[in-house]
Parts: C-alpha cells; sequence; structure tokens
C-alpha cells in the first residue's frame, strides 16, 4: 500500500524515495512547480518512478552552500532561461 500525501505530513522522517506527489509535498510545493524548479530527476523502480529524498537534499544544500550558478537560483526570480542542475 502506498502512503498518501496527508498520511505523510505528521512524520518526522520521509521515506527515502518518494513518489513524485510525496517529493512535492516534502518540498512544500505541487508536483508541477517541482518539476519546473528542482532540477533533482527520479530514477525507476520496476514500474514506479521514485525521487530519492537524498539527492533532493543534497541539491538543496548545494544551493544553500552556494554551489549552484546564480543563473539557476535566478530561475526562481522568473528567469526561466537558466540550465538545470543534477544533483548526485
Amino acid at each position: 500500500m502506498v502512503a498518501k500525501v496527508t498520511d505523510l505530513a505528521p512524520l518526522p522522517n520521509w521515506p527515502r524515495l518518494m513518489s513524485p506527489d510525496q517529493a512535492a509535498a516534502y518540498l512544500g510545493m505541487t508536483a508541477e512547480t517541482m518539476r519546473k524548479y528542482i532540477p533533482v530527476e527520479p530514477s525507476p523502480y520496476g514500474k514506479r518512478v521514485l525521487y530519492d529524498r537524498a539527492a533532493i537534499d543534497k541539491y538543496l544544500d548545494d544551493v544553500n552552500a552556494g554551489l549552484v550558478p546564480d543563473d539557476w537560483v535566478g530561475k526562481f526570480d522568473g528567469n526561466d532561461k537558466a540550465k538545470g542542475h543534477q544533483a548526485g
């Protein structure tokens, strides 16, 4: 049985592998917004496609450490010409 996003909200620790909706909820945004601004690619696991929480966290750590080019961070300011960053 797959946990629903609402079931995960009160958890202190999110699962390591998350569905697109779960990963978006983890980030506090919609799945569409996540796909647009968070350049972490999901991986196939059988018939499912899942996001690795560690890869999401690494990307966000890189952003906070200034390791992501300013043009990518500027995408949040409406500059959609920026290139993505691969966490990993």
